[in-house]
């Protein structure tokens, strides 16, 4: 009774590592290279070699509130890199300097960078910033 009690209970561990490891799976969007998609913060982004990375925070680093700024500033995007090694990385993206063509994993670099506000246009105040309604259009390269 004790043998069959101890391989229920393995059988069951191992069906629920299995059944979260695919869940992994299904969450990742998986994208071509060269090819225009959308994520939003948290999402992960599967790219065609096996690497991926997840958008872990997006932040408002633009001209404050009544500040008279040189520079406009810029939407910055903090993302979780995974490479086919298993090394996991954390990369910066701005806006405003996507176009110095910054390499975010080991083979794969940000073509384009375009960003949107569920609202229309961002918040004039830092303080209504909500980083859960934007959507970023990406275009990863090799």
């Amino acid at each position: 009774m004790k043998y069959i009690l101890f391989t229920i209970a393995a059988f069951l561990i191992f069906s629920c590592q299995k059944e979260s490891s695919s869940r992994k799976q299904i969450d990742c969007i998986e994208v071509d290279y060269n090819s225009l998609f959308t994520v939003s913060l948290e999402d992960e982004v599967c790219l065609p070699d096996g690497s991926s990375f997840i958008i872990k925070n997006i932040k408002d680093e633009f001209c404050p509130c009544d500040a008279l700024c040189k520079w406009e500033g810029e939407l910055k995007v903090i993302v979780q890199t995974t490479e086919l090694t298993g090394e996991k990385s954390t990369v910066g993206i701005g806006s405003a300097t996507y176009s110095l063509r910054p390499y975010i994993l080991e083979n794969s670099f940000v073509q384009s960078f375009v960003y949107d506000y569920e609202l229309g246009s961002l918040p004039d105040c830092i303080s209504e910033f909500d980083a859960q309604k934007i959507n970023l259009k990406l275009t990863i390269s090799q």
